[in-house]
């Protein structure tokens, strides 16, 4: 029997770690003028950060810093679909924005990066909250039910559409 490893390059999970390095050690650090690539999820993002090494700075992932949104890989039908959701309506709002900033960004779990993401200078995050699309963050580590009727919960319903703060339809 053969084993075959298929890990990726360990200098990988360093990227995270070196740029909020870079950034000073305990410090925050403002990433001006990123390129947005895609978001995975509601909460996780990939930018090319500016003035970075390629190595470190193209193709990062970001997670936006104080919100926890519905999983994709959710336990019910209602958080898998709020999940793609609220994907597409941030794939949308980043693709549309005119610039995009990471603000107070910080080496967080797992020593990815977390930052508060901002869309021509709105928060994406409590413009998220906001429409319903994601609730605060728990630091104690409980998620949120989205299984449970929003009504039910005292919980705002997920909002897709409209219109942003920067003016851009995001439908």
């Amino acid at each position: 029997m053969r084993l075959r490893f298929t890990a990726r390059p360990f200098w990988i999970g360093l990227i995270p770690l070196s740029i909020a390095a870079a950034a000073g050690a305990g410090s925050d650090f403002t990433f001006e003028e990123v390129s947005f690539l895609f978001c995975y999820n509601g909460n996780v993002c990939r930018f090319t950060i500016p003035d970075v090494h390629p190595l470190l700075g193209q193709a990062v992932n970001v997670r936006i810093r104080g919100i926890e949104t519905p999983r994709l890989e959710g336990p019910c039908d209602a958080e898998k679909t709020g999940g793609e959701r609220v994907k597409e309506y941030l794939n949308n709002l980043l693709a549309r924005a005119e610039r995009i900033d990471l603000v107070t960004a910080s080496r967080g779990t797992y020593f990815r990066i977390v930052a508060d993401v901002k869309a021509d200078g709105m928060d994406v995050g409590e413009h998220l909250i906001s429409r319903g699309m994601a609730r605060p963050y728990n630091e104690d580590g409980v998620r949120s039910n989205w299984c449970v009727s929003d009504r039910l919960a005292g919980q705002p319903p997920l909002r897709p559409g409209g219109t942003v703060h920067s003016g851009h339809s995001v439908d």
